[in-house]
């Protein structure tokens, strides 16, 4: 096999290229690797919060966190299949004295999985997921882990006693850590070479316990807030400025890129910025994996790796994004019903009725309301012009009226818990995911989301029949029979954004 380098903060990571040399064609795997999120840890603490104030105990949580040492190459190889992880690697071979160089290949054997290998992936996930269960029957420790790096959170009163016995089990089991890059405690114990102990600071030392650093993002205990880390966020800005100026992406840098754009989205507030993941997408495979030969009629790949006006215009959007994206708060989980339920719906000229007005309707049920709020409003045309042409656009009307909803009754509200429900499965499958290939779409939801940011509400999306929805006649002809009913009428308008 052929080993490259990739640079990493500080060092070079060797891969050995497993799938250049067709021995990751060998093996099959039938199922699929299933890893935690920032999701999976926001509820863990979410349970914690609410469990302690049901108990009547004012929530003050701790956290640790572990990353393992070379964690692939701590599963042994088979030995009858060590015949299939021979390393090849150049020895440049220079004379001491002359410097000059007899270059020779030097084959080595890998007694442990090499970064580069597919088997290496559920071959390793295998422990971590064994000794989350040890933890978690036989001591009670609520952990959970990705890949190599293992955290676990619970009360300040027994963090100190979780992270204690879980580094002995590390022990138990000759499962080798980086002690200097704990999180959680103020110092280590780390062991020298020659057997010794010598205490070191860690990188929770200014804050112990209270706001570790887990797939990218920060987890303040104190606050508790999801954030992105301050120093993420700095070279996340760098990096868009520079390719700005460079006025050049490269499809492997779109990857790179798109990967950590994703992370940070788990620490913001709502889905805002996932509609913005498209075109880095489309970047990153415009090219293939492998550049082919270029035809000499062809432009030069630097020039094809430029940047377009569209990609251009979100990687501003992102500088926005990080500039104004507020934290993700982390509450208790709340039962009971929703504080209000929004009821949306479109209209729209379609083939069976192409005189159909277009227009959105919306009602809003809510506590402290009296009676129901609703509004009526046509879509203008000078905005369905801008559209993408299709057979019809209710898909797009009825995105309208959701983002017309939140733009009216957003302030009322703020901070609240909001079931919003949508009789379009097309609509509500693009809202819930955030995203979509068409750029009028993503428009719409980049709005959308903003708005919901914003005003800081916690929104469950959910689809409602046609005859079920109460909106339906106010996208239509309803009026007067809302009136009958004693609904208020508002007024609203569409938000500036959206033309």
């Amino acid at each position: 096999m052929r080993r490259f380098g990739v640079p990493q903060k500080g060092s070079v990571r060797g891969v050995d290229d497993a799938h250049e040399n067709w021995a990751n064609f060998t093996s099959a795997r039938t199922e699929k690797l299933v890893t935690s999120s920032v999701d999976m840890i926001v509820n863990l603490i979410k349970e914690w919060v609410t469990v302690l104030k049901k108990e009547g105990i004012e929530p003050d949580l701790g956290a640790w966190a572990l990353d393992e040492l070379k964690a692939y190459r701590q599963i042994p190889v088979q030995g009858d299949q060590r015949k299939f992880s021979v390393i090849a690697v150049v020895n440049p071979n220079k004379d001491p004295n002359t410097g000059i160089g007899e270059p020779k290949v030097e084959y080595f054997v890998l007694n442990g999985h090499a970064f580069g290998f597919t088997n290496a992936v559920y071959n390793y996930n295998r422990r971590p997921w064994a000794v989350g269960e040890i933890l978690r029957r036989l001591f009670r420790i609520p952990t959970d882990h990705y890949y190599d790096d293992r955290w676990a959170f619970e009360p300040m009163a027994t963090i100190q006693s979780s992270f204690t016995t879980t580094t002995e089990v590390f022990k138990l089991l000759g499962i080798r850590v980086q002690d200097d890059k704990a999180q959680g405690p103020a110092t280590v114990e780390v062991e020298q070479e020659d057997g010794s102990t010598k205490t070191v600071e860690t990188e929770s030392k200014d804050n112990p316990w209270k706001d570790p650093d887990l797939l990218g993002v920060r987890f303040d205990l104190a606050k508790f807030e999801v954030k992105v880390k301050p120093g993420r966020k700095a070279e996340i800005e760098e990096e868009i400025r520079a390719i700005l100026l460079s006025g050049r992406l490269a499809p492997g840098h779109a990857s790179k890129l798109k990967g950590r754009l994703f992370f940070l989205t788990c620490s913001l507030f709502g889905r805002i910025g996932r509609s913005l993941m498209r075109l880095l997408s489309e970047r990153q495979y415009e090219y293939g994996s492998r550049p082919k030969k270029r035809h000499r009629d062809e432009p030069k790949i630097g020039k094809a790796h430029a940047l377009n006006p569209a990609l251009r215009e979100t990687l501003r959007n992102w500088l926005s994004i990080l500039d104004r994206g507020r934290p993700r708060p982390i509450g208790q989980r709340r039962d009971g019903p929703a504080d209000a339920v929004l009821f949306t719906d479109g209209a729209g000229p379609t083939s069976e009725e192409p005189n159909t007005i277009p227009k959105v309707g919306g009602v809003m049920f809510a506590w402290w309301r009296g009676e129901p709020a609703a509004f009526e409003k046509v879509v203008p045309w000078d905005y369905i012009t801008t559209w993408l042409p299709r057979e019809n656009q209710i898909a797009l009307i009825e995105l309208f009226g959701a983002c017309l909803a939140i733009a009216h009754f957003g302030p009322e509200p703020a901070g609240k818990r909001v079931t919003m429900l949508i009789d379009s499965q097309c609509a509500l499958d693009a809202l819930i995911k955030g995203q979509s290939k068409f750029k009028d779409v993503i428009k719409i939801l980049r709005v959308f989301w903003d708005l919901v940011a914003e005003y800081h509400i916690e929104l469950y999306l959910d689809r409602v029949s046609s005859d079920a929805n109460p909106a339906d006649g106010m996208s239509r002809d309803g009026r007067a029979e809302a009136e009958a009913m004693g609904w208020r009428i508002e007024h609203a308008r569409f938000p500036d954004e959206l033309r």
